[in-house]
Order: structure tokens, then sequence, then C-alpha cells
């Protein structure tokens, strides 16, 4: 499934326009299966598990999923901006040789996470031995999920913003949300460690889809002939390839560290059921954010590609008529959730009733973080990765200082606090830095801001 591209030479928006109105489209459609099987799933583990349960899985999730971004090194992210701008000059040897070796650092990265891991867990007393059976078991997704993100990368990069969303928004949900079901009816008790069993193989399911696609479609990186070779600059080092995804990965890490503490705080501050009872509230508050995140894999290779040509301007109306497009819809969804939240939550069972206010307030952050626009994307596909570090930075000492001081005050409520108050203050900061640095604003409020120099 392919994504038509505007000419990069074009000059009026209309392209652009299309472009980014399809892939965003289809994304959203994308997503709006995912968040519908993810609801059926997070219902079917609640009635399996119980919130201690799913407490015990989210909380191991949280530790995994930190390992992979750091061992993807910011692979993902490099890879779509230095493709968009090698395939500009037809420089694809180089494109070939970084992704041959961005697949083989994460697979190498991946066997020495799990020796870490398994060397930290043998030394760790679990009062919880559930809890350490399911980190074990779940050291498989490590080199899965690494190299699902490479493959994501390499899809958007090429403009498959389609064929990028697949695996994680249609095939693990529905591997996850059958199994799940499944286990229900065959009356297996619930388990934690047979949870994570199920997203591993879902997982795996989401990456063998990675592999057909690449190898049918031929979306895998490769080298052309020489005579369609127009541009070819020396292969870069290694050296200069892991310094330049480097940043990428420093921020990935401060940004999930701010979209895990929460949890990790909570389970190390109060219970496992809190945990469960949080996860809750956070899964149905990212209902907020899904109009965002169309425009965001839609923009990023866009974005590269009009760096690279030095047209910063160029994106600027289309960027603030589509935030201000899906900051209107996430209005709307705050709104029912304020309504129907109350009503929805005891469906999961009787003590999700205490995640309403939770909801309420991660939703209200969530709705924030749509209103700053796909300022993250257009910072980072324009080199201007340190402006990201600095913004996740700050977000990230807000977030763990206020999750120390709020959860042992006000439990879960305190954490859906610290959560919203740090995206708040890291898209901020992003949409400020934004404005003056490149003269580009994501939004209508974002003008406001005067600009370092006027650009062409």
């Amino acid at each position: 499934m392919a994504d038509s591209i505007p000419n990069s030479n074009a000059s009026d928006d209309k392209g652009l326009v299309q472009f980014i109105a399809k892939a965003a489209g289809g994304t959203m459609l994308l997503r709006s299966f995912c968040l519908a099987s993810g609801f059926v799933t997070t219902l079917l583990m609640t009635h399996w598990l119980g919130a201690e349960g799913l407490g015990v899985y989210n909380y191991a999730i949280s530790w995994i999923v930190l390992v992979v971004i750091f061992v993807k090194f910011g692979f993902e992210e490099f890879l779509i901006r230095e493709t968009a701008a090698r395939q500009a000059t037809d420089d694809h040897e180089t494109v070939h040789r970084l992704w041959n070796f961005a697949r083989l650092f994460v697979i190498g990265g991946s066997m020495v996470a799990i020796a870490i891991f398994l060397i930290v867990i043998s030394r760790v007393e679990f009062e919880n031995i559930t809890l350490r059976n399911t980190l074990l078991i779940g050291l498989a997704m490590i080199p899965l999920l690494s190299l699902l993100g490479l493959y994501r990368g390499v899809f958007r990069a090429n403009k498959r913003i389609i064929n990028s969303q697949l695996p994680e928004f249609v095939i693990r949900p529905i591997v996850l949300m059958s199994s799940f079901a499944s286990l229900l009816l065959l009356n297996v008790v619930g388990s934690a460690s047979i949870a994570i069993m199920v997203n591993v193989l879902a997982t795996l399911c989401a990456l063998l889809f990675c592999f057909w696609t690449a190898k049918n479609n031929k979306q895998e990186p490769s080298v052309q002939p020489a005579t369609e070779t127009k541009h070819t600059t020396a292969p870069h080092s290694i050296k200069s390839w892991l310094l330049g995804a480097m940043p990428f990965v420093l921020i990935a890490g401060i940004h999930i560290i701010n979209q895990r503490t929460d949890r990790l705080m909570l389970g190390s501050l109060l219970d496992m059921e809190s945990v469960g009872l949080y996860s809750v509230a956070m899964q149905m508050a990212l209902v907020v954010n899904f109009t965002l995140l169309g425009i965001n894999q839609a923009v990023a290779p866009l974005v590269a590609e009009r760096y690279e040509a030095d047209r910063h301007h160029e994106l600027q109306s289309i960027l603030i008529r589509a935030t201000t497009y899906a900051t209107a819809g996430s209005l709307l969804i705050v709104l029912g959730l304020a309504c129907l939240g109350g009503w929805v939550l005891p469906i999961f069972g009787p003590e999700f009733t205490a995640s309403y206010y939770p909801l309420l307030i991660l939703a209200a952050g969530q709705l924030i973080n749509v209103a700053a626009g796909p300022v993250g994307e257009l910072l980072t596909m324009s080199r201007k990765v340190h402006i990201v570090g600095i913004g996740v930075g700050i977000s990230a000492v807000a977030n763990i200082v206020l999750n120390l001081w709020l959860i042992p005050i006000y439990g879960i409520i305190g954490a859906a606090i610290a959560t919203s108050v740090s995206m708040a203050v890291w898209n901020l900061v992003l949409v400020a830095f934004a404005k003056y640095q490149l003269g580009v604003s994501t939004n209508l409020l974002a003008q406001l801001i005067p600009a370092a120099q006027s650009r062409p």
C-alpha cells in the first residue's frame, strides 16, 4: 500500500495538502481501529488479570520499552531524516549502507541488553515472583520491537506512511485482542506472564509482516544501478552515523522516561494495583491525541526534504491549518470523555471508577499536546535536535520531581497531574523555539512569538 507524494520541486501547497491529508487520514483511520481494539483488549485484560495483574504487566512493559529506546539508538528517526535527504540527491548507496549498519547495530545491541538485564534480574530479590517471570519473558520483545522500529522508520522515509502503521495499529492489536479473548473463553487462569507471552507473539507477527512487505514491495533501501545514480557522495563513516543518531536516542530516552515515569514510580512508591488503575486512565486519554499522530507521520519526511532545499516556510500554513483542525477534533473527544468516562470506566471493573479524575487530567494534558502541533517532528527533521533535547530534558526533570512530590500525597491523581504539567512544559518550550529558531509556527498562537531573523 503506497502513498503518493508531490514532486519535491512543486512550489504550491496543493500537492502537500493532498499528501498530508491522505497520509494523515489513513493513519487516523488505522489509529481509530487501534484505539477501538485497544479498548477491547484492555477490557479483556482487566477481567482476565484484574487491576493488580494488569499493573504487573504494564510495569514490565514499561521497563522493556525503556530498554528498546536505547537499543535502537535513535536510528528509527535518523533513518527517516538521512534517507529523505540522501534520496533527494539520488545517493542510494549511502542509504543502503546506513540501513545495513543500523540493522546489525540493533541486533547486537539487543543481545547485549538482554545479557545485562539477565544479570540484573538474577541479583535482585523479587517479592513478586510473577513480576520477575514477566520481565524474563518480556526480554524476547527487545530485538523484536527494535527491528520493528527500524522498519517503521524505513517505510516512513520512503513515504509509505500507511505501511509503516499497519504492524503497530492493525497486526499487533488483532493478535492481542483475539488471543486474550481466546484465553478468557478457554477459562485459562489470568497471569501477567502469559499476557506478555501473547505480546511477544503479537510483536513477532508484526515484524514478519514487515519482512514480507519490504521484500514484496522492495521497500528496503537498496543500491541503484550506477546509471541511475546522479549524485553519489562518499559513504559516511560509522562514527559519523553514531554521532548523528546519538541526539535522537538521548531525546527518545528522555521522552520515554517522560511517558513511563508515572507508571514506574507508581509501582515503586505505591503498588501494582495503582499501576493498573492508572494504565486504564492513560489508555483512554491517548484517544485525544490520535488526530495529531496522523499529521506527525506525514510531516516528518516532508520537513526533512524541504529543510535540505532551504524552504523553511513552505509548510507553515499547512501546519497551522492541520493543527487547528486536529485541536478542534481533540477538544470534542475530551468533552466526550468528561461526559461518558464515569459510565465507561466501571465496565473494566468496579475498582476502576477511581480512574475517572486521572483520566480527565491526562486528557487535558493530551489536548495541550495536540494544540502545540507537530512541533517535535518539525524541529527534529530540521536538524534542531538539540532544541528538542532541551525541551524534553526540562520536561523530564519536572516530571520526576512532580511525581516524587505528588504521588505520595495524591496517588494516581498526583501522577496524572505530574504527567500533564510536564507535557505542557515540553510543548510550550518547543513551540517557542520552533518559531524563534526556524521562523515557523505550528499553531495560531505561535505566530505571536518573534522570530530570530527573517527567512526566505
